[in-house]
This record gives C-alpha cells, sequence and structure tokens, in this order.
C-alpha cells in the first residue's frame, strides 16, 4: 500500500483500522461480557467500543478524544525516514482543532482540544502511542505512533506486537 494514496473518507477508515492494527469489532463489547474484554488494551477496547466500554461516565472529553484516535492515520502524517516509519499527529501543525470542528460541527476552545489529547495519552497509557511536548510549529502536543515489522502502526500493548 502507497502510504500517500487517495481513499475515499470510508474506505480510509477501514483501512486506517488494519493500518492501526485494529479490525472492525466481531465479538461482543465489553460490558455485554464479550471475549475480548481480555484481549485488548484499554486504548484497543475504547476505539473499537467506545468510552463507555472503559470508563463510568461518559464527557464530551471522551467523545473528542475517541474522534481523534479513530481518525489518528488519516488526520496525521505518515513519515519513513532514518528513524523508522510513523504517524504523527500535532496539535496546530495538522490542524487537529480544525478537524474536530468539522467533525462534531461546532467550535472548540484550544483547551479542549488539549484535554481530549490528553485523555487520548492517559488511555494509551503502556502502548506504542505516546504523547510528546510539540515543538515550535508543532502545536503543545505530537502524538506519535511508530509502526512495527512492516506490520503498520499498532495500538496494542507492549511495542505493537
Amino acid at each position: 500500500m502507497n502510504l500517500h494514496e487517495r481513499r475515499s473518507p470510508l474506505t480510509f477508515h477501514f483501512q486506517c483500522e488494519d493500518d492501526l492494527g485494529i479490525q472492525k469489532p466481531d465479538a461482543l463489547s465489553t460490558e455485554q461480557g464479550g471475549e475480548d474484554a481480555q484481549h485488548l488494551s484499554k486504548l484497543e477496547r475504547f476505539i473499537r467500543h467506545g468510552a463507555e466500554a472503559i470508563v463510568d461516565r461518559v464527557y464530551p472529553v471522551h467523545e473528542r478524544a475517541r474522534e481523534i484516535a479513530l481518525h489518528f492515520g488519516e488526520w496525521g502524517k505518515k513519515i519513513s525516514d532514518a528513524n523508522g516509519r510513523r504517524v504523527r499527529l500535532c496539535s496546530k501543525k495538522d490542524k487537529l482543532k480544525t478537524h474536530l470542528e468539522a467533525a462534531f460541527g461546532q467550535r472548540f476552545q484550544w483547551v479542549e482540544v488539549y484535554r481530549a489529547i490528553e485523555k487520548l495519552a492517559e488511555f494509551a497509557h503502556g502502548s506504542p502511542l505516546q504523547c510528546k511536548r510539540g515543538r515550535q510549529g508543532e502545536g503543545k502536543y505530537v502524538l506519535e505512533l511508530r509502526m512495527s515489522d512492516g506490520r503498520g502502526p499498532s495500538f496494542a500493548r507492549g511495542d505493537g506486537e
């Protein structure tokens, strides 16, 4: 697959799931006793089943964080260089606020965007998805997901295997 290939949004969404190591859910959701609950990381459950699968109360910040995760590969930049293959999403440089506003059909303050990134980083703890402080021009935060073994990036536990 060519990393710069253009696709329709629907096709891209499913391809992004494959690129990120997540397949469409074919099991019951975790609150229904789905078998996948014991095999998926917190972040994977969040992406597949929504915030209600990992928190008691769902707030708008959870919905914004999930939207970022679902569109990570589309909104971020795919990079392949001497440091390896990865997907980076910069809060300012990649116009994350604009993307979220378009997705939700409403305006957000930067603090709401930052809280969503922080929430996603909290759920990603222990996964290959890293949240770093951005450099000048990138914005406050940069989310980065390193690709593993040519298989593509993975939100799975550990080193992406």
